[in-house]
């Protein structure tokens, strides 16, 4: 009798022990979908970097996809740290009076930037 009570502990020690490996994920998806919805509440809009060599196109422009939309923006006053290609950032910006430097992107001035990673 009292070897039974020991397998029924040990085998519910052991399935208590376990946990999925996605409960940990489902956590960090879950604080990412709460800090989207702080910083679109916040009026930040969400970009990636997107650096060009090519004659006519500005060095760095920041790339926003809404919906089926995207637009691109010229940061003019574009720190060194995020000018690097594919770095995705969320920012504030405000438009700005000077002349486009190039097609596809109309100039912007940026306040409150924030980085997100690489």
């Amino acid at each position: 009798m009292i070897l039974k009570h020991t397998y029924i502990i040990i085998f519910l020690l052991i399935i208590s022990c376990k946990s999925p490996k996605n409960s940990t994920e489902k956590i960090m998806n879950t604080d990412t979908d709460m800090n989207t919805k702080e910083m679109i509440a916040d009026g930040y809009k969400k970009g990636i970097i997107v650096a060009s060599k090519k004659e006519g196109d500005c060095p760095y422009v920041i790339k926003i996809e809404d919906n089926d939309n995207t637009d691109y923006l010229d940061p003019v006053d574009l720190p060194d740290e995020y000018k690097k290609d594919g770095v995705e950032i969320w920012f504030k910006y405000l438009p700005s009076r000077r002349p486009q430097r190039c097609e596809r992107a109309d100039p912007v001035i940026l306040n409150n930037s924030t980085r997100l990673r690489n």
